[in-house]
């Protein structure tokens, strides 16, 4: 009985009986996988709760090599367009520009209550002429971005993107 004590009998989820080989020490390795890969989300998770983007704000070329460059100009940006001089910033990142686009800059906050200042102030951009096209939204994970650009794209192909919007994470109906 000693040969088989690592094989462990489980059932798919078809009914059909599977030998599951585990190691010598006790774990499944696959399962050991899968739970690598959830501390791994759960860490990129908290990562984007306390990130959010900026969109529409000048490029500088330099920025793309020197990221206290474009730190420093986002902390003239929360000084002089939002009113915040206080706020406390973890990281400051540009992403490379596509074409004509100025490209995005990920910002990422030392904690939530900093967050929450930048979003509930960001509508004053709209009044300062040097940042009235700059936008700021919160960072989504990768498989959000994904889902929201495959339904923008069926939609599309429906004729209905002009029926519905995303706010958020959600997909909601505009109101006519």
């Amino acid at each position: 009985m000693d040969e088989f004590a690592n094989y462990r009998l489980c059932t798919n989820g078809a009914g059909q009986y599977v030998n599951n080989l585990m190691t010598s020490n006790g774990h499944v390795p696959s399962l050991e996988k899968k739970v690598s890969d959830k501390d791994t989300n759960s860490s990129r998770q908290s990562n984007t709760r306390n990130r959010f983007i900026i969109k529409n704000y000048l490029f500088d070329e330099r920025e793309l090599t020197e990221d206290e460059l474009t730190k420093h100009r986002f902390k003239g940006l929360l000084r002089d367009g939002l009113g915040l001089a206080n706020v406390d910033i973890k990281s400051v990142h540009r992403k490379k520009k596509q074409g004509v686009y100025t490209g995005i800059v990920v910002v990422e906050t030392s904690n939530m209550e900093n967050k929450k200042e930048v979003m509930k102030n960001k509508s004053k951009l709209k009044s300062i002429r040097q940042f009235e096209k700059v936008y700021i939204e919160n960072d989504m994970p990768l498989e959000t971005r994904n889902f929201q650009n495959a339904m923008r794209t069926v939609l599309k192909e429906m004729g209905k993107d002009k029926d519905y919007k995303f706010a958020g994470s959600r997909l909601l109906a505009k109101r006519t």
